[in-house]
């Protein structure tokens, strides 16, 4: 019954760790960096850079289009993107 009970506590341990990472979705968008370090797709959507390494990278190419790569989280200022890998595009 111990053991059982130990289980039950690892699982709902797990699932709480989990939680985040099911909450964001990865994703594939073209659009143009924005002065204000955002994406804008070509829909109009607004995403927010992330603040990783490749996002930062991302945010010198004003006014580029591009391809980008990565999981997206909402938050309470919108959306935010986490970006994985990104290209620049020819207009």
């Amino acid at each position: 019954m111990k053991r059982l009970a130990i289980g039950i506590m690892a699982l709902c341990f797990l699932a709480a760790l989990a939680g985040p990472a099911l909450s964001e979705k990865s994703i594939t968008i073209v659009g143009t960096v924005t002065e204000d370090y955002e994406l804008e797709s070509e829909n109009g959507e607004v995403y927010i850079l992330g603040e990783d390494d490749e996002s930062f990278k991302l945010s010198e190419h004003v006014g580029k289009k591009v391809k980008v790569t990565g999981t997206v989280m909402e938050t309470e200022d919108g959306m935010v993107i986490t970006v994985k890998n990104f290209q620049l595009l020819e207009e």
